[in-house]
């Protein structure tokens, strides 16, 4: 799933930026689609791993995403806190220039 973390991410961003919806489906609705939303929730709405499956078994009781996924999940969520570490360094390095 990694591969399409990005381009996931974008579609909906770029949906709820124009104001529109996005529906996001699997054969099931628990595993793939929990999983392409969990990311989404990390990247733009800067929240945890775990906050964004709770976030989304509050919506839906069934999510679950499968242990590879998770997996996935958890590499995702600490790219993403170290970028976030990298963007605040150097931000504050200019500041300090």
């Amino acid at each position: 799933m990694t591969p399409y973390f990005e381009q996931a991410c974008q579609f909906i961003e770029e949906a709820r930026q124009a104001n529109g919806c996005v529906l996001v489906h699997c054969a099931c609705g628990v595993s793939r689609s929990t999983t392409l939303c969990c990311a989404y929730l990390i990247k733009h709405h800067s929240m945890s791993l775990e906050h964004a499956v709770i976030q989304l078994r509050s919506r839906r009781h069934i999510v679950q995403p499968n242990t590879a996924f998770l997996r996935q999940l958890i590499h995702y969520n600490e790219q993403i806190e170290r970028d976030t570490a990298i963007i605040n360094r150097v931000i504050q390095q200019l500041e300090n220039v």
